[in-house]
């Protein structure tokens, strides 16, 4: 199939169709290479509104092919997860290993990594919280946040969650001060 298209105007050369109008209703277009598959589906989304993009990719170790991408009508992008509920939800189970990586590999003095923006660009009142660092269980264990203008890194430390604490026999100032 060789599928060219010149001209000036939009215009869909190429068309897959399901005219099923319930939701869950699938079309897509399937890749292969020798026994591997990959799937670019477009789904029917659940409220029978809009449409959710799948793509699919074989796992190698059965064939069986895992959702990798998936981006919703709504707009929210998901790596790893099939329901993102964010902008962008990036998901994977890996134990001893990162989510992702930013890596800018311009190996200079000037070379940045991420620019996180929120909240007014006046620091009247409030805290906006730039970035929330929690446990699987959703547990807030620290943060980064600007409140009223000054950037605080917040580190949960509470005596309640904490477990054999002793006073010490160390008398440092005593130490010090001899």
């Amino acid at each position: 199939l060789h599928v060219v298209h010149d001209s000036g105007t939009t215009a869909y050369p190429l068309m897959v169709e399901n005219p099923n109008q319930t939701a869950g209703a699938r079309t897509g277009i399937l890749f292969e290479v020798y026994d591997q598959e990959a799937t670019i589906e477009v789904e029917r989304g659940a409220n029978d509104i809009g449409l959710d993009m799948r793509f699919l990719l074989a796992d190698n170790s059965d064939g069986t092919k895992q959702e990798r991408l998936t981006i919703l009508e709504a707009g929210n992008v998901g790596i790893g997860t099939d329901a993102p509920g964010h902008t962008l939800h990036v998901a994977k189970s890996a134990s001893g290993d990162y989510v992702s990586l930013f890596q800018n590999t311009a190996n200079t003095a000037t070379s940045h990594g991420i620019i996180v923006r929120a909240g007014a660009s006046a620091h009247d009142t409030g805290t906006i919280m730039y970035l929330s660092c929690r446990d699987n269980d959703n547990t807030d264990i620290g943060s980064l946040s600007n409140t009223t203008g000054t950037f605080t890194l917040n580190q949960d430390s509470d005596r309640r969650f904490k477990k054999d604490i002793i006073d010490t026999t160390i008398e440092g100032l005593n130490t010090v001060n001899a």
